[in-house]
């Protein structure tokens, strides 16, 4: 081949990578959200909100079991990015995933409450993709507490963020 052929050749696959790198962000500059960071960020949630900010914890670490509510596994290589992105919170919460709801429940014991005394976070399905996403979670203690939320999720730069929860239902 001659040099020609190299210059072009190399000009033309430069061309494709900076082609591609501009189109692999979402327009208007903003960041998307991939499923293990709305688990992440959910979890984050729930854990502040519930159980107190790393300033005012809890005693004890809480159990949460994560499952979807759709019936559709959750992805082992999405669990472990969960597991790694919330080292940070090990003597606040023991996460647990479960393939269905009834996997984290105590069936066979009236009203139904979660195993190991915990709590079981159903998050609906996560349309991942540019910034804000909105994801439905479900947090239910035990067949007479269920309580439904949906909240957005906003990336902002490498860390993603609860701008707004709005409950829409309880039992």
């Amino acid at each position: 081949m001659n040099t020609r052929r190299w210059v072009a050749l190399f000009g033309a696959l430069g061309a494709l990578l900076v082609a591609a790198a501009c189109t692999s962000s979402p327009a208007n500059g903003t960041s998307s959200v991939s499923e293990p960071a709305a688990y992440v960020t959910a979890i984050r949630w729930y854990v502040d909100t519930e159980i107190g900010t790393p300033a005012t914890p809890a005693p004890g670490a809480l159990v949460l079991y994560v499952a979807p509510a759709d019936g559709k596994a959750i992805s082992v290589q999405a669990q472990a990015s969960v597991v790694v992105d919330l080292a940070d919170m090990k003597d606040r919460v023991v996460v647990r995933f479960a393939d269905g709801r009834d996997d984290a429940l105590n069936l066979d014991v009236e009203n139904q409450p979660v195993k190991d005394k915990g709590v079981l976070l159903l998050v609906g399905p996560v349309a991942t993709g540019s910034s804000p996403i909105d994801v439905k979670v479900g947090v239910y203690r035990d067949a007479n507490d269920v309580s439904s939320f949906v909240m957005k999720i906003v990336a902002k730069g490498d860390t993603f963020e609860v701008t707004s929860v709005t409950q829409v239902g309880q039992s």
